[in-house]
């Protein structure tokens, strides 16, 4: 019955969407329901999976190939030598008696060249250029795949030739054979010769040139698919080829077959040659190269005693837009430094907005050494170029970051419009980086808030704060005693490798930042830790033992009283049982609750007041009759009055539901030109649990429902003059006694509704 009598609203709000600057209402569809939105600072808020999200845009990625993925085009031809030319047989079916040389012993019928034993020595069966009408065009150095069906009777074939290139092999039995062989001279001659014993037959006789694009260095030549060494002599295979420098490509090739000896790729230019590692076993390999000359020689040297087989070469450019100084080169999908003291850097890379700030993130494992360090650096890629904002003395959140140990990093930085991107690995330093990532980041000031940390989303409103603490994650400026703590050990509630792990070595030890405050004070961290074990948290004056649940967990502490300066601490003092946790995200605030995290990086940072004002109007608010209905929670028991009301903008005309200062206390309260009309309340709801709340009011009767029940009622004085009341607001009218919470629904009806329906309404 309730989701029909919310049909019936005029102005329904439900925590489904949002824009920039507003909190758009279901009803009415024309928007003149929307709330105008501000608070005009970034925000975060915590989902449903408990991460702590930020309320901003976030740009497209601005450094390319930030995975070092992208990989160029082939640059090795037949690298498979897999390809094969043109026919230079003709009649290689014997379809008919022509273009064939047949000598004694020799002829062709019955579509094959067959040979009947008359030859009394050795017989030739020849295809030569210009000879009965044959066009064979053979090319010096070229290996041509020579392949044929056989029947053999008696005998053997000894000898084929092409171009006086010879293979020598005795063919004894039947079956189809194939062979390669390189031409010697320009005879453009192909020929079979059979033994004087030989009788049988030959059919499909074909000859192909292959291994294109290769030289065949001495002991090398075709099989199938492959290149082939035999042992013998030291040689090359070599393919002649332009790369475009300065870039860096990716090699790989597989050997095959073999029997001994060891085989290197390399690259020779005019300038230089580089050789990569001796491969003796089977397998493929991959590896990485640069080079300073655009034409080069690519070349597969064997030893003396190599004998195998090498396919599937390729060249291919990786790298893309990057620039590598000494000591870094390309892996697979990631960015390898072996330190030198030199740069990975990207140039030119531009950020939509002059002065931008750049989320920046990349992840490191460091296997000796102890740093990498992050600069992004004005155009002006040269000597006399200038570090942006901040220095190594920032703690290891703004540029010039020195970014020790292992893990994801996530750092926040100002830029001009135009800047360079650069990791450094100082000397001594190995490291892998992964995934770099840079985007603009655009702090969304006036995105409202949906809430999903109950599992259910509601709209989240909440007064201005400041977190005092300047290094919110950076846990390595705390005193600690004999604790350990090491940064960047752990995934945190971001859902970045970002929080630290802090390990107790016994009882009565603590982690702590002192702290001077002159005010109410609510100091909160995230902590995770063994289920069922305890950590103690609070201040130096005053703490608290909790009890971990395996998870991350938001931990808190008040101090309303002086003295106000302090020590913040997590320690196992009082008996506390955790030795070993991981914290995150710490926060002290002059509140006298949490509010949601406020990330700081080097100063302290403030997030204001949500403001939710001026939805509806006088023809979606019926003033003589009607219904004003949410259903809310406040942050927190007030000490002051928070409100959700109907006014005309000003304190003398309005409706409002009244979260009260006193204790459990929900009022309903309104006034017509200053003069109270009726007044109601209850004093037996938890104004932090979520309430169904509806006030109806007519020129008869006002009557308070909450949570299905009537809980009081009384007889206005008098009502409002038709269009008196023209808009909803999260305040008392005039902007102030803002209401800050949670809020599921609010909904505005233009009619008194029945005890029945507000019962219905109401209902939990």
């Amino acid at each position: 019955m309730a989701d029909n009598l919310l049909d019936k609203a005029s102005i329904l709000l439900t925590p489904t969407a949002y824009n920039d600057g507003s909190m758009l209402s279901i009803k009415p569809e024309n928007g003149d329901g929307d709330f105008d939105f501000s608070r005009s600072s970034a925000a975060t808020r915590v989902n449903a999976q408990g991460l702590v999200e930020n309320v901003q845009i976030i740009s497209s990625e601005l450094v390319s190939n930030g995975d070092f993925s992208q990989i160029g085009t082939e640059e090795v031809l037949n690298g498979n030598f897999s390809q094969e030319g043109s026919e230079q047989i003709s009649n290689g079916s014997f379809d008919t008696d022509t273009k064939w040389t047949t000598n004694t012993g020799w002829s062709i019928s019955g579509g094959s060249a067959n040979c009947d034993g008359t030859q009394s020595g050795n017989t030739t069966l020849v295809q030569q250029n210009g000879i009965k009408g044959a066009i064979i065009d053979f090319v010096v150095g070229k290996t041509y795949k020579v392949n044929f069906d056989i029947v053999v009777t008696s005998g053997v074939i000894t000898q084929l030739e092409v171009a006086s290139g010879v293979d020598g092999n005795d063919i004894t039995t039947s079956g189809n054979y194939t062979t390669y062989i390189t031409a010697v001279s320009t005879n453009d001659r192909f020929t079979i010769t059979a033994n004087s014993d030989f009788i049988g037959s030959i059919d499909n006789v074909s000859v192909k040139e292959v291994g294109q694009n290769w030289s065949f260095g001495t002991g090398w030549g075709m099989g199938d698919g492959k290149a082939v060494k035999e042992s013998g002599v030291s040689s090359y295979l070599l393919q002649s080829m332009i790369l475009p420098t300065p870039n860096t490509y990716k090699v790989t090739f597989t050997v095959s077959d073999y029997v001994s000896g060891d085989v290197k790729w390399g690259f020779t230019s005019t300038t230089a040659s580089i050789f990569g590692t001796p491969r003796t076993s089977n397998g493929t390999y991959t590896e990485y190269f640069s080079h300073d000359s655009d034409t080069i020689a690519l070349r597969f040297r064997a030893s003396s005693d190599f004998e195998g087989s090498i396919t599937n070469i390729s060249v291919k450019e990786v790298g893309q837009d990057w620039t590598f100084g000494t000591g870094w080169s390309i892996g697979d999908s990631s960015l390898n430094a072996i330190g030198a003291g030199d740069y990975a850097k990207q140039t030119n890379v531009s950020a939509q907005n002059t002065n931008a700030i750049l989320k920046v993130q990349w992840t490191q494992d460091i296997t000796s050494g102890t740093r990498l360090r992050f600069f992004p650096r004005n155009y002006n890629d040269s000597a006399t170029e200038t570090v942006l904002s901040g220095s190594a003395t920032d703690g290891g959140v703004y540029n010039n970051t020195n970014c020790t140990g292992s893990g994801t990093y996530t750092i926040y930085v100002s830029v001009t419009d135009g800047f360079s991107f650069k990791l450094l690995a100082e000397s001594g330093n190995n490291a892998t980086i992964t995934n770099v990532s840079v985007k603009e980041v655009t702090d969304d000031t006036d995105l409202p808030r949906i809430d999903y940390t109950d599992g259910c989303g509601n709209w989240l409103l909440e007064p201005q704060s400041t977190n005092l603490i300047p290094y919110s994650e950076d846990f390595s400026l705390w005193a600690n005693g004999t604790t350990y703590t090491t940064q960047n050990y752990s995934v945190s509630p971001s859902g970045e490798q970002n929080a630290s792990r802090c390990l107790f070595t016994g009882a009565n030890q603590n982690i702590q930042l002192s702290f001077s405050n002159s005010a109410e004070t609510t100091a909160s961290i995230y902590v995770k830790g063994v289920s069922g074990e305890t950590i103690r948290f609070g201040t130096s004056f005053q703490e608290n033992n909790f009890t971990l649940d395996g998870t991350w967990q938001r931990l808190s502490i008040t101090r309303s009283v002086s003295p106000y300066s302090f020590a913040i601490s997590i320690s196992t003092y009082g008996g506390a049982t955790a030795r070993d946790i991981e914290i995150w995200g710490a926060q002290v605030e002059n509140l006298s609750y949490a509010t949601s995290y406020i990330p700081t990086n080097g100063a302290t940072s403030t997030r204001l007041q949500d403001l939710a004002t001026n939805s509806g109007n006088a023809s979606l608010i019926n003033s003589t009759e009607g219904v004003l209905y949410c259903e809310a929670a406040t942050l927190v028991d007030p000490t002051g009055i928070m409100v959700i009301g109907l006014s005309d903008g000003t304190l003398a005309n309005r409706i409002s539901i009244t979260f009260h200062s006193t204790l459990n206390r929900i009022q309903v309260y309104s006034q017509k030109n200053s003069s109270q009309l009726f007044n109601i309340d209850t004093t037996s709801v938890s104004k932090t649990n979520f309430n169904k709340v509806a006030i109806s009011y007519s020129s008869t009767s006002a009557k308070l429902f909450v949570n299905g029940t009537l809980v009081a009622s009384a007889t206005p004085s008098d009502m409002f003059a038709a269009n008196t009341l023209d808009r909803v607001n999260f305040d008392v009218g005039n902007g102030s006694l803002n209401f800050y919470g949670k809020t599921k629904a609010l909904a505005v009806y233009k009619e008194a509704l029945t005890d029945a329906e507000l019962q219905s309404l109401t209902t939990i």
